[in-house]
């Protein structure tokens, strides 16, 4: 809880430090807010690729913890050192206010890579490491339970009460908070680090393996795979076990079989595997189907990139369309604009229980069956698309007050008499999305990845958000460049048609999904595991 508020007191109030503090024009520091975002996730790969190969998930989470500590002290610095920062703005035009030098500008931007580092290494390993202490399943499932409400507290506080401090305040306090709450957290967690199971993984990196089926079957290039190969032409292993029970490699993608083919030339003896290496030239049949496996759920992946754009353009946007509007909560209170995404968080929690505890068991008593995990992402990029189009709906009405009172157009950055709650209804589209796809598609992959890639499954959803930033930070900049849809002040611009363009694209990725989920075949389970299938 500790790291996740303090990584929470950072991103949720980002767009409007940059705006205020750094005089940054307000695309820009959405364009930062989203290319940030994208760094944290990729790091989250990252992060679990050497878990899986090298290190371990506790030695990689023990560092990255002391790396958002030293970001979240250097936000600290950047907030109560005036030299760190450019004079502040005096007028509400950005035309007469001082950009930040080349220093200053380095070193913000060196906190944040530094802060969305240490905050991606450590926000899947230490659901990892948790998981990892308890044997059964049953304590497992209970230890994800409380991990995420712990993870989203943290969140609720850093998106409501820091950020008011910051607002209200002042922005040294707000970070100087996270600075305590991310070393409580790393002395809190180190003082039982020696009593923690430590999982290192075996038999060498499994990207290795990985490698190593590509590179063998390209130099069995000549080597025809036909469908009725013996199976006794395939390697699979040297110990016994694997002989006795070997099977034949699937169809499927049949071309990276050749990869286990065993050649007389090379092995001498094609009956013996027990003459038979493992190689550059040499793989077992587990770990070319290991390989399919990753590469089946390629298309799955990159269907939920646009989905992963809207919300992250999401995200950044609300941040500038709450700024102009009427923010008041009764006559002496009014909501930071930066706190708005807490009410993704709100929906999402709700969302998860309702879906828990109603949804799914009224299916299952109804229909005997429930929802199956591709199912429910799918639901979840269904409203992800709903929520774009109420963003636009939103938007046009906001525009439609403004530009009927010319004071307000003449009036730079004039704020809409236009409550702030309407923004509530999209918002609540796209935390029930989350409630959908989020949870869905971290099971999905750790079902469908090999167990050999067990950090990095649960981590490969980050890739996909990835994506959507970086992907949404190239539309903002190619639709502020080409288009007059974005200019600084957002009351002369038309972010509804954004919005639009989102949804439209947003329809076409979700028949593209369709299509993917449609021909995608889970891959083959026990008793034990098949029951993930029928229940996401």
């Amino acid at each position: 809880m500790g790291l996740s508020l303090a990584t929470s007191g950072w991103t949720a109030n980002m767009v409007v430090y940059a705006i205020e503090q750094y005089n940054m024009k307000e695309i820009t520091a959405a364009k930062l807010y989203n290319i940030s975002m994208g760094g944290m996730t990729f790091v989250n790969i990252l992060a679990a690729v050497f878990a899986d190969s090298l290190f371990g998930s506790l030695s990689i989470f023990t560092v990255a913890s002391f790396v958002s500590l030293l970001g979240v002290i250097l936000f600290t610095l950047s907030a109560t050192i005036s030299s760190l920062r450019p004079f502040p703005c005096t007028t509400s035009s950005f035309i007469k206010c001082k950009l930040p030098t080349n220093q200053q500008q380095c070193f913000i931007y060196v906190t944040i890579a530094l802060a969305a580092t240490g905050a991606g290494g450590t926000n899947f390993l230490l659901g990892t490491i948790g998981a990892d202490q308890f044997p059964k399943s049953s304590e497992q499932r209970i230890f994800f339970n409380w991990f995420l409400i712990a993870n989203q507290l943290g969140k609720v506080i850093g998106y409501t009460v820091i950020v008011y401090l910051q607002n209200n305040v002042s922005w040294g306090l707000g970070y100087g908070i996270g600075v305590a709450a991310n070393a409580v957290a790393i002395v809190v967690f180190l003082c039982g680090s020696c009593f923690y199971k430590r999982v290192m993984p075996r038999g060498g990196s499994p990207f290795t393996s990985i490698a190593r089926v590509f590179v063998a079957s390209l130099r069995k290039m000549n080597k025809i795979v036909a469908e009725n190969y013996d199976r006794n032409c395939y390697f699979y292993g040297i110990s016994s076990s694997d002989v006795i029970n070997h099977q034949a490699p699937s169809n499927t993608l049949r071309f990276l079989n050749r990869a286990a083919l065993k050649t007389m030339h090379k092995d001498e003896d094609a009956n013996n595997s027990q003459k038979c290496t493992k190689s550059w030239s040499l793989c077992t049949v587990e770990e070319v189907e290991d390989l399919k496996r990753l590469i089946k759920v390629l298309p799955i992946l990159s269907a939920g990139i646009v989905s992963s754009i809207i919300f992250t353009i999401s995200s950044s946007l609300v941040v500038l369309q709450a700024l102009v509007m009427d923010r008041s909560m009764g006559p002496h209170f009014k909501i930071p604009a930066g706190s708005m995404s807490i009410f993704i968080l709100i929906t999402t929690c709700i969302g998860i229980s309702f879906l828990d505890r109603v949804i799914y068991p009224l299916l299952q008593k109804i229909a005997n069956k429930s929802l199956t995990p591709l199912q429910c992402i799918g639901v979840g990029y269904f409203l992800n698309v709903l929520s774009a189009v109420a963003f636009a709906l939103v938007e046009m009405k906001r525009l439609n007050v403004v530009k009927s009172d010319h004071h307000m157009l003449e009036q730079p950055h004039a704020v809409s008499p236009m409550s702030v709650f309407w923004l509530v209804f999209p918002l609540g589209l796209l935390g029930f999305s989350a409630a959908f796809d989020f949870s869905s598609l971290m099971r999905f992959y750790y079902q469908e990845l090999p167990t050999s890639l067990s950090n990095t499954a649960v981590a490969i959803t980050s890739l996909q958000f990835a994506l959507g930033s970086y992907f949404g930070a190239v539309v903002l900049s190619v639709v502020q460049h080409t288009t007059s849809w974005l200019p600084d002040d957002i009351n002369h611009g038309n972010i509804d048609y954004l919005y639009w363009m989102l949804s439209i694209l947003g329809l076409v990725s979700f028949i593209y999904y369709l299509v993917c989920a449609m021909f995608y075949k889970y891959n083959s389970y026990d008793s034990n595991s098949a029951s993930l299938i029928e229940d996401c």
